[in-house]
Order: structure tokens, then sequence, then C-alpha cells
């Protein structure tokens, strides 16, 4: 455009020839500057378009980190609360648990000194009383003593799981005193003992206890009925 522009201004006379040459060469620096000027907006233009680019590749980047970190936040606050609760939960299981160790050691120790008492007076009713006697006035004893504990383990039906526990402890009380307790059908309880007849030691004294809610009726023994015939 600008040598175009130079061809067309007119010659032949010094001055013009010499405004057509500044003319000329002012056109050409300018048309320079603008193509220089016309670089740098390109380059800089594309520069800005990497840079937008790069800029919104890096916010997203940061928008992810971010929403991680949140999402690892609520991971981590939800883990918090479920151990907290666990840990509550397990502190409350911790202390029921030793509750119920101390009231099965109070049960298990009461047992024990009923046992021992037991044991002690029927060995003290044993001394200076006829032979004959001895062994129905111990079986007579021991039933009201096993019927009082019946009777105990059903003011405390509410403490059922507590009584099975000491289910261990009656088994050792029957064995120590060589007792076995069972039943023949509904509130009939069968007592049998061995090791009374100080001659034989195996032989089986039994007799039946009736028992309903408000008293217990002990039946004649086996060697009593015999005895009357």
């Amino acid at each position: 455009m600008a040598s175009e522009l130079a061809l067309s201004l007119p010659s032949g006379d010094n001055h013009f020839d010499e405004l057509r040459i500044k003319s000329t060469s002012f056109i050409r620096d300018f048309d320079i500057w603008i193509s220089s000027k016309k670089a740098e907006y390109v380059q800089a233009r594309t520069l800005h378009q990497r840079q937008a680019v790069s800029d919104a590749d890096n916010q997203e980047r940061t928008t992810r980190q971010i929403d991680s970190c949140i999402a690892k936040a609520a991971e981590i606050s939800s883990d918090h609360h479920t151990q907290r609760r666990n840990i509550e939960s397990n502190t409350r299981t911790l202390e029921s648990l030793q509750e119920n160790a101390k009231e099965r050691s109070s049960a298990k120790q009461e047992l024990e000194i009923r046992v021992n008492n037991l044991a002690s007076d029927i060995k003290k009713r044993r001394e200076g009383v006829p032979y004959i006697v001895k062994p129905f006035q111990a079986l007579y004893y021991v039933a009201y003593k096993y019927l009082y504990i019946i009777a105990l383990a059903q003011r405390r039906r509410s403490r059922l799981e507590q009584v099975l526990n000491l289910q261990p402890e009656l088994q050792a009380y029957e064995e120590r005193l060589k007792i076995h307790v069972g039943t023949l059908k509904e509130n009939l309880l069968l007592f049998k003992f061995t090791h009374i007849n100080e001659r034989d030691h195996s032989q089986e004294y039994q007799f039946v206890v009736d028992v309903n809610e408000k008293a217990y009726k002990v039946g004649r023994s086996e060697q009593e009925r015999n005895a009357a015939e």
C-alpha cells in the first residue's frame, strides 16, 4: 500500500521529489511499525490465550483438590462420630459387665456362706442324735434349705440371667453334699441322698416335696414307708 501511494505522488520538481521520498520513507516505516505491532499483538494474544487455558486448567485442578479435601474432611468427621459412638457403646457394655460381675461375685459368696453353714448345721445335728434319726432330720433340713433357695429364685425372676450364672455353684453344692434334686412333675421335687449310711455309703435315701406358691409339703421318704410296712 505504501509503494502504490509513493508511485502516485507527482515528480519533476526537487521539492516534490524530496517530499515524495520522505513520504515514501514515512509510509514504509509506518507499515513496518504497523506490522511489528500486529505481530506483537498476535504474539500477546496467543500468550494470553495460552495463559488463559493454563489458568483454567489450574483452576479446575484446584477445584478438584478442594472438592477432594472437602470429601475427605466429611469422611474423617463421619469416622470420628462413628468411633465416638463405638467407644461410648463399649464403655456402657463394660460398665454393665462390671456391674454383673460384682453381682455374680456377691451372689457366689452368699451361696458359699449358705453351703458352709448348711454343712456345719448338718454336722452338728448328726452329733448326739441316734443314728437312725440323723439321716431323715438331715434330709428334711437340707430340703427346707433347698426350698428356701428356690423361693429366693422365684422372687428374683427378673434376675434370671444371674440365676443361670449360678448354676455351676449349685452343681458344686449338690456334689459336695452328695445330693441330687430332680422333678417328678410340676410342683413335685425329688431329693436323693447318699453317703448317709455309715455302713453303706452307696445306699440312697429319697423323699418327695410338694411345692406350691404358698407352702411346702414334705412327703414321707421311701425308707419311712418301708419301715412302716
